[in-house]
């Protein structure tokens, strides 16, 4: 009797062993299935949220770039006017550029793109409810409309708040441009600019200054602060934010010395392009294109300036040295037509450039600068190369040929 209960005894405990295995090995299962995907769902959720909040706190940040431009635009404005305030008598010591941009400040329609604001994130943010629930924090969401709304404010009072009134009205900013024989003149600055730094209402736009800088500086702050406290809500560096800045742009890479092998074109707009050669022999040919048009004479001229040298790489620098004797610059004059009584000043600037002072007028300028060095990136695909020269903003050319 005992044995038969021994061995039940074990029959029980071997039962009961497999029994505890299979339900073990079930809510491992179970956890390994169904609490792996919650948790990566999570995850996902977690790194969706953090992706839109980056892309509204950078834009945010793009938008109070745009204001400290605003600002310093009307404080150096301000700081000209007041410079040539104190040398009335004597402007003709200022360059005519000094003078044109003495005139911008004041007359209205001055357009810089600089300052226009970027709706689509916000578009994006405002019309997707989804947005919010993925966001899931209510003092984030309300800070980013605080900002948006500041931002609105601030494009309503440029447009609307008397202070934002430019002193020289739209008919005689139509009629300063649309006097060309006038413009063409440098002596014709001296006089306007006089007339216009002893005139009461451009004496009180620059007094003015200091209610638009109020505006925009206190917007400025507002968004900023509400930008930092977004930061700390969502835990995102600065150096998470620089990261997403670079993912949210082409993937680059530092370019090779034969990646960069072939002809690259840069264009902007319709009167200037440019094109390089990189050559496996480390020889290069650089080819610029300028089409001028004037109020003189219709179509435009076209000229074109070719150089040689030779180029290297230097761990993620492209050195390029120039040959200034192997400068050659051609001018096309047969696109265009003039009336007859404008033949002779278009004549004397057609005769200018084809006596070869253009050309070394461009000899001189390079005579100190034949060389140039700067940091060279290639997209993922290898179609775009983005070439920096100094502390210039880099240029963006497309791939023509691989080779040469």
């Amino acid at each position: 009797m005992e044995m038969n209960s021994e061995k039940h005894s074990a029959r029980f405990s071997e039962f009961t062993t497999r029994l505890l295995i299979s339900i073990l090995a079930t809510v491992i299962s179970i956890v390994l299935t169904f609490g792996t995907a919650r948790w990566w769902e999570n995850r996902k959720q977690d790194k969706t949220r953090r992706m839109m909040a980056m892309m509204v706190i950078h834009d945010i940040d793009e938008s109070i770039e745009k204001i400290r431009d605003m600002i310093e635009w009307d404080e150096e404005g301000r700081a000209l006017t007041m410079r040539l305030l104190a040398n009335i008598d004597s402007l003709e010591r200022f360059p005519a550029d000094t003078l044109s941009e003495f005139i911008n400040y004041l007359i209205p329609g001055v357009y810089n793109p600089g300052w226009e604001f970027d709706k689509s994130n916000e578009a994006i943010f405002n019309s997707s409810q989804e947005s919010w629930n993925t966001l899931n924090d209510m003092t984030f969401i309300r800070n980013v409309q605080k900002c948006y709304h500041y931002r609105s404010i601030l494009e309503q009072e440029r447009e609307e708040w008397i202070y934002f009134q430019k002193p020289v009205s739209k008919e005689e900013s139509y009629e300063m441009i649309m006097n060309v024989e006038a413009l063409q003149d440098e002596a014709f600055f001296i006089p306007l600019c006089k007339r216009l730094l002893t005139d009461s209402k451009v004496r009180h736009y620059v007094d003015n200054s200091f209610w638009r800088c109020y505006l925009y500086n206190n917007i400025l702050s507002a968004c900023m602060e509400l930008n930092e406290s977004n930061r700390f809500l969502m835990n995102i560096s600065d150096e998470q934010l620089k990261e997403f800045e670079k993912k949210t742009v082409e993937q680059r890479h530092k370019a090779s010395k034969k990646e960069i092998i072939g002809s690259w074109s840069f264009s902007s707009g319709e009167d200037y392009s440019a094109e390089i050669t990189f050559r496996k022999d480390r020889t290069l040919t650089n080819r610029h294109e300028f089409r001028y048009s004037s109020p003189v004479y219709s179509g435009k001229i076209k000229v074109i300036a070719t150089m040689n040298g030779t180029w290297e790489m230097t761990r993620d620098s492209l050195i390029r040295n120039y040959d200034l004797s192997s400068l050659e610059v051609t001018v096309d004059d047969s696109g265009i037509s003039y009336r007859p009584e404008n033949e002779e000043i278009v004549q004397k600037s057609l005769d200018s450039m084809h006596s070869g002072a253009l050309k070394e007028e461009i000899k001189a300028s390079l005579a100190n600068d034949n060389r140039n060095a700067g940091t060279v990136y290639l997209s993922a695909n290898g179609k775009k190369m983005e070439l920096s020269d100094g502390e210039e903003l880099p240029t963006l050319y497309t791939r023509v040929t691989k080779t040469d």
